[in-house]
């Protein structure tokens, strides 16, 4: 997949697939998987591409109410109900892998977001996304938030 001339990364090309999927269920109620598998057979995606959206798919629905707690944690004088729907999207899959991606840096995690955003967004909203979940990224890292180990 090319966006602005830039080949995307199989991992980034996942998180945008779960994205587009995810925005579409938020919005809509299109059911999420069917709409990853519309995106992976028009765009040609390989299977990798393909389970890592799922993944990221299924754990953000599965975990849903605590990451937009978390997230709400975050937001200084806002509301995730005040967050546009692409953005919201974008910030529950990036808190999932924050919280639950053990494989992923938390700082690529940060950072992938951002790249996406700038291929969605306005720079505000990239703004936006970069320091809702650089605030968490560091209250996960110093263990002020996050998912309790059991």
């Amino acid at each position: 997949m090319l966006i602005a001339g830039v080949k995307m990364s199989k991992r980034r090309k996942g998180r945008t697939y779960a994205m587009l999927s995810l925005f579409s269920y938020f919005v809509s109620e299109t059911q999420p998987l069917d709409t990853l598998g519309f995106l992976g057979e028009d765009r040609g995606a390989s299977e990798a591409v393909l389970s890592f959206a799922r993944e990221l798919i299924e754990g953000v629905l599965e975990n849903v109410e605590e990451l937009d707690g978390l997230l709400e944690e975050n937001l200084k004088n806002w509301s995730l109900e005040r967050t546009g729907n692409l953005e919201k999207t974008l910030l529950r899959i990036g808190a999932y892998e924050l919280v639950y991606s053990k494989n992923t840096p938390s700082s690529a995690v940060v950072h992938e977001a951002v790249q996406i955003a700038k291929d969605y967004l306005s720079e505000d909203s990239i703004k936006f996304i970069n320091g809702v979940l650089g605030s968490l990224e560091r209250k996960l890292r110093s263990g002020d938030g996050g998912k309790e180990e059991s």
